[in-house]
């Protein structure tokens, strides 16, 4: 009986021995946790996946769409434990539970019918990387505006047609104010096949505030791309007419601003997995836009300073005066333009620019409604229009033909509908008697356009 007692005791000793052994290793190996939290530790374990030129390995991207397997070869080798594919940025994250004493791991990515493994102890949080070689056919993400598709996270962008950020109200549903914004999608990889593309509005909470598809146009929504190759995506947005901005904004009226933005969020997907986001905004405003500083020339003049003609017209609501490059007289596009009596290079300033509204524009007449006007009270948009509005005037004394007489202050009015107008501010008139290189009459102005009266 003491004999055995003994063994006992001698067995317990190495075996308290092999204990402290075991535990020294693990210990110096680093897969013991000193904080024994418990029987097992969450553990992360992070997959990345690159694709590289095999002429330059060092050279490599990420590369999504890579199937990831993590097997458990002390428990069973032959099922995986779990799986999931790499994103954007060709990552793919495995949580699993590490016993203290560390786990053996089988890891296998799949791409294209190519396959790699490794196999690892995980006792702590691990990376693991697969680097895939081009060898044939091997597509990277394409790029969006010299970005990788979902290397920056969602894009975000206002869409706007003037320079404060904002669209104005459009003024009937026939003709729509608009703002575009175009994206240029490219196929990088040019030892690949084509990439398709597919568009989709994507719902999501507090962002869309109307229904976009009345609002905005996507062009095109469906794709193809071949390797090198760029396409443009454009997205145009189509402003309400006033009274459905008011009905919106009442609608939306819970806050102490007022709330006029109108957003869509779009999701480009991809034959090759990968995809980018795009929350897009407009901004709308019942105050139309000053322009810039028009200097517009009389058409089909000649002097001797300029024997070959130009046929300048201007277009309410640009930033500058068009060419109209058919050049018949009178012309027959454009919104305004400048006449004189005399267009032959042999006549003799002065001669008077006299304005003239372009036939079958549909703008039904236009008069002087106010002169000596200071400048700067004109650029004081949103008090000029209160002003225009509440003159009992401002809808009548108009005139199709011409008008003639124009002074620096003078602001003339054009009436385009039964509520609809256009303001001009004549900064500077010439008769040809100026010190300028062409000898040519013209006014030079600034434009308010589409201010809508109810």
């Amino acid at each position: 009986m003491k004999k055995i007692i003994n063994h006992i005791l001698e067995f317990k000793r190495i075996y308290l021995l092999l204990l402290v052994i075991g535990t020294m290793f693990y210990l110096l190996a680093g897969c013991m946790d000193t904080t024994m939290p418990g029987e097992a530790n969450k553990r992360i374990l992070a997959v990345n996946t690159y694709v590289a030129d095999s002429a330059n390995p060092s050279d490599r991207a990420p590369l999504s769409g890579v199937t990831v397997r993590v097997y458990d070869l002390d428990a069973n080798p032959n099922v995986p434990i779990q799986e999931a594919t790499t994103d954007n940025m060709g990552i793919a994250g495995f949580n699993l539970q590490i016993p203290l004493i560390g786990r053996t791991y089988r890891v296998v990515a799949e791409y294209n019918s190519l396959s790699q493994d490794s196999t690892i102890v995980i006792c702590d949080d691990r990376g693991v990387d697969f680097v895939f070689l081009k060898t044939g056919c091997l597509n990277v993400c394409p790029r969006i505006n010299n970005n990788d598709f979902g290397s920056g996270g969602m894009i975000s962008d206002t869409i706007s047609n003037r320079g404060d950020n904002r669209v104005y109200i459009s003024p009937s549903l026939q003709n729509p104010s608009t703002a575009i914004i175009t994206y240029d999608i490219f196929n990088p990889d040019t030892s690949c096949s084509a990439i398709s593309f597919n568009v989709t509005i994507e719902s999501a909470a507090g962002v869309i505030y109307e229904n976009p598809t009345q609002y905005y146009t996507i062009d095109p929504m469906n794709f193809v791309i071949q390797p090198g190759q760029h396409k443009q995506l454009t997205i145009t947005f189509r402003a309400p007419i006033k009274d459905t901005l008011d009905r919106v904004v009442l609608r939306r009226n819970t806050q102490s601003k007022i709330d006029s933005m109108f957003a869509v969020r779009l999701r480009i997907s991809t034959s090759v997995n990968c995809t980018q986001d795009l929350d897009l905004y407009s901004i709308v405003t019942a105050v139309p836009d000053l322009s810039p500083i028009i200097n517009l020339r009389a058409y089909n003049q000649k002097t001797p300073q300029k024997p070959t003609p130009e046929h300048e017209v201007y277009f309410f609501g640009n930033a500058s005066r068009t060419i109209n490059n058919t050049g018949e007289y009178p012309p027959l596009k454009g919104n305004i333009w400048v006449d004189v009596d005399d267009n032959n290079p042999t006549a003799i300033p002065p001669l008077e620019p006299i304005l003239k509204i372009v036939p079958n524009t549909g703008i039904i007449g236009m008069k002087v409604w106010r002169s000596g006007f200071p400048e700067n009270d004109f650029y004081n948009v949103v008090q000029l229009i209160a002003n225009f509005q509440n003159d009992p005037t401002h809808s009548s004394g108009y005139t199709s033909t011409e008008l003639r007489g124009i002074q620096v202050g003078d602001v003339i009015a054009f009436q385009l509908g039964p509520d609809s107008y256009t303001l001009i501010y004549i900064r500077r008139v010439d008769n040809g008697t100026e010190q300028t290189s062409s000898k040519q009459s013209g006014i030079e102005f600034r434009a308010i356009s589409g201010i809508y009266v109810n």
